[in-house]
């Protein structure tokens, strides 16, 4: 196991992340307007801590799978496009605003 020691701005940014990812995952189960205030709430925050980030930051000794299962994507992607409707343009399907 490493001594890696994670700053402040390191956690912020994983415990958002993780938030996100969680709020992504249960879409079909959350109501649409509670999402979009997620979101808003979410990405601009996520940009905010991944620019306070230090590029010194090793992710050598994390494993992170380079590949989504395409199964798994395409059920996320649905459950978004089943709240977001005609407005969904995240996933490219979906009317541009």
């Amino acid at each position: 196991m490493s001594d890696t020691v994670l700053n402040n701005n390191a956690l912020a940014f994983i415990g958002l992340c993780n938030e996100y990812c969680q709020a992504v995952e249960s879409a079909a189960e959350t109501e649409r307007g509670d999402f979009i205030d997620t979101m808003l709430r979410l990405l601009p925050r996520i940009y905010i801590a991944a620019s306070d980030l230090s590029a010194d930051i090793s992710t050598e000794e994390a494993y992170i799978n380079p590949s989504l299962e395409e199964d798994y994507y395409e059920s996320v992607r649905r459950a978004i496009e089943n709240i977001m409707g005609p407005d969904e343009g995240v996933f490219g399907k979906g009317k541009r605003v």
